[in-house]
C-alpha cells in the first residue's frame, strides 16, 4: 500500500452514481420547508437552524439565512446562538456577541468559551484606544 494521499482507497463500488452535494444535501420540498416553519414556528429551534441550513447551503438566501439562524438562536440552538454571535463578533458588535456567546455558552456550546475569551480581548484592546 502506497503513502500517496491521492491513491484511491477503499472499495470502488461504493462511489458509483453523483457525486452528493452540499446543496442536495440540503434541500427541502415546497412541502417539508411550509412543516418546518409551522414547527418553527411552535417553537422548535431544530427546525428554524434545519431552515437557516435550507437558505444558507442550497437556497442561498442570505436575508431568509439569517433570519431563520437567528430565530433558532433565539428558541435555544446553541449551534446557531454561536454562529450569531460569531457573525456579531466579526462585524465588531462586541455586546451584541458576547450577548449570544454568552447564551451559548450556558446551553454547553464549547467553542463559546473560546470565542468568549476573544471577545473579551477585543474589548478591552478598544478600551485602550
Amino acid at each position: 500500500m502506497s503513502d500517496d494521499p491521492f491513491e484511491f482507497k477503499g472499495d470502488p463500488s461504493q462511489y458509483e452514481g453523483e457525486p452528493i452535494s452540499t446543496a442536495t444535501t440540503f434541500s427541502l420540498t415546497s412541502a417539508e420547508i411550509e412543516s418546518l416553519k409551522t414547527e418553527a414556528k411552535k417553537g422548535d429551534n431544530n427546525a428554524a437552524f434545519r431552515l437557516y441550513e435550507f437558505y444558507e447551503f442550497s437556497d442561498y438566501n442570505l436575508e431568509k439565512s439569517k433570519l431563520w439562524e437567528l430565530k433558532s438562536a433565539e428558541l435555544g440552538n446553541t449551534a446557531a446562538q454561536y454562529n450569531v454571535a460569531v457573525s456579531f463578533f466579526d462585524s465588531s458588535q462586541f455586546e451584541q456577541a458576547l450577548f449570544w456567546c454568552e447564551k451559548a455558552k450556558l446551553g454547553g456550546n464549547e467553542k463559546a468559551k473560546n470565542l468568549r475569551e476573544k471577545i473579551k480581548l477585543k474589548q478591552s484592546q478598544n478600551k485602550i484606544r
